[in-house]
């Protein structure tokens, strides 16, 4: 994101920028928290050289952060490139996002799951924030609807340590296919264990 953004800035600015004005890419970090994310809005609303914001990134720190740049007397646009929380839906007029939202994304998973993958039992590990229990909640609502079974619900924090123990009730539930809503550290550290345990389910 902090890259394609810097890109846009340079392709903006070279070619005679906004109006004739050159534009200028301030980089601040929220850490994916959202009392953090809350801080870095205000700071940011407070600046009148500001005229928006691209971010933020995760859905927790979106939603924070959003109340900020649109609850003032002068609100400050914002464009999530990746918080898909169906709370950020109409949370304010001038809120934005470029990715869809998990009222989409759950039910587009299910429904490839059982009609491509032929899927009928399902488990589920998700990060336990408003990303994860999003993607959860309308991926086992549709995934039931078109008659399947999600078996297994498991909701994991950041500091997880191992997964082993939620694939271990998976393998006993007999769950045909994972759902991994999951951000990167977790994905990463969970597939690398899925591998050295020579599971094998497709995952979503």
């Amino acid at each position: 994101m902090l890259r394609a953004a810097q890109l846009a800035v340079n392709q903006i600015n070279a070619n005679r920028g906004i109006r004739g004005r050159k534009v200028e890419l301030r980089i601040l970090d929220d850490s994916g928290n959202e009392d953090t994310a809350v801080r870095v809005a205000e700071q940011l609303y407070a600046d009148p050289t500001v005229v928006a914001v691209v971010g933020h990134l995760s859905s927790g720190a979106s939603l924070a952060a959003a109340r900020v740049y649109g609850g003032g007397a002068t609100p400050t646009p914002m464009i999530s490139p990746s918080a898909s929380s169906p709370d950020l839906s109409g949370i304010s007029p001038y809120v934005f996002r470029v990715c869809p939202s998990d009222l989409q994304h759950g039910p587009q998973l299910a429904r490839f799951a059982w009609q491509t993958l032929g899927a009928r039992r399902a488990g589920i590990i998700y990060l336990n924030n408003d990303y994860g229990r999003g993607v959860r909640r309308t991926f086992a609502a549709e995934f039931a609807r078109l008659g399947g079974t999600v078996l297994e619900t498991d909701p994991y924090i950041p500091a997880t340590p191992s997964f082993e123990p939620y694939f271990s009730r998976m393998r006993r539930s007999g769950a045909d296919v994972l759902l991994l809503a999951a951000e990167r550290p977790g994905a990463e550290l969970a597939l690398r264990e899925m591998h050295s345990l020579g599971l094998r389910w497709p995952v979503l």
